[in-house]
This record gives structure tokens, sequence and C-alpha cells, in this order.
């Protein structure tokens, strides 16, 4: 070969690692905010079992909404989160423990993604004070930001999983 198309071709082919490192770079900080909205579910769950309504608020935007799983209480900012929150430790959660068994992530942004978690809970005390409630599925929805490098919690609403009774129809009636 003649010397000026081997340095071409060793010129081109320096490029190469070039032009892949432009998505790794991209998927590594993807997978670096996945760790990181994994890590700020993982502390929802210990301000949870630590029974701490103020740490559990932090965790949350401060103009955050939130929706409790019968959609009773529909509050909106980190300040009434925290007042809620504060009975964590004095109310029907004080002796809870909620576990983390999935979180699903789905980006719509570089800054905004869905999380789907699957929770378990045991341990809540029952309305009427004397017993504790059976373990309970809940599947929260969480719809977390970035700002300033920071992931926080802008939206949350929780669904109590209960399933159908037997003999519950699903779909349309067959005539």
């Amino acid at each position: 070969m003649k010397p000026v198309l081997v340095i071409a071709l060793l010129t081109i082919t320096a490029f190469f690692p070039a032009l892949g490192q432009a998505p790794d770079t991209k998927d590594e900080a993807r997978s670096q905010d996945e760790v990181a909205i994994k890590k700020l579910m993982e502390n929802v769950v210990v301000a949870w079992n630590t029974h701490d309504g103020v740490s559990f608020s932090v965790l949350f935007a401060e103009d955050a909404d939130f929706t409790n799983w019968r959609g009773t209480l529909r509050i909106h900012g980190r300040e009434e989160i925290k007042q809620m929150n504060a009975n964590l430790a004095t109310g029907m959660f004080r002796q809870s423990t909620l576990t983390l068994t999935d979180a699903h992530i789905r980006f719509f942004a570089p800054d905004v993604a869905v999380v789907h978690c699957d929770w378990n809970l045991v341990g809540a005390i029952d309305y009427d004070g004397k017993g504790t409630m059976p373990p309970r599925t809940y599947l929260p929805l969480f719809i977390v930001t970035k700002v300033n490098g920071a992931w926080s919690i802008a939206v949350y609403q929780n669904v109590l999983l209960q399933p159908l009774p037997p003999g519950a129809i699903i779909g349309p009636v067959k005539k």
C-alpha cells in the first residue's frame, strides 16, 4: 500500500472509537440516573421504616403533589407532605415495615421519569387500634424530576392492590 493510503486509513479508523463514545456517554448518564432514582426509592423505604416524616418529606420536590391510596388525601407541597407524614411516628403506621419488591423506571426526558413500584406493607395498626392489618401490596406511581443534578419526587399516587372478588367479570358481558 502507498504510505498516503495507509495514513488515511489509520486516520479514519482512529475516529471510529470517538464516534462510538457519544452513545456510551448518554447510556452511562442514563445508567447513573437509574441508579440515583433507585436510591431515591430506597430512601423512601428507609424513611418510612424509621417512621421519620421529615426524612420522608425531603425526598419530595418543593411543589410536589401527593395522593394517598384511597384518594381521600390530596396535598400539595413539601411542607404539607411533612405535616401529613408526621403520623409515621405516632399514627397507624408507627409499627409498619415497607419493602420495595420492584421498581420499573421509564424516562420521558433526561430530567423526567416515571417509576412504577411494587411495595409490601406489614404491621399497620388496624382502624380500631387493637391489632394489625393483614399484609398489603401497594403499587405506587412516582413522577420524578432532576433539578440541579438531584432527583426528587414531583408527583406521588399510591394504589392498594385489591383483587377482584371471586366471580367478578372482567371485560364485556357475553349474552
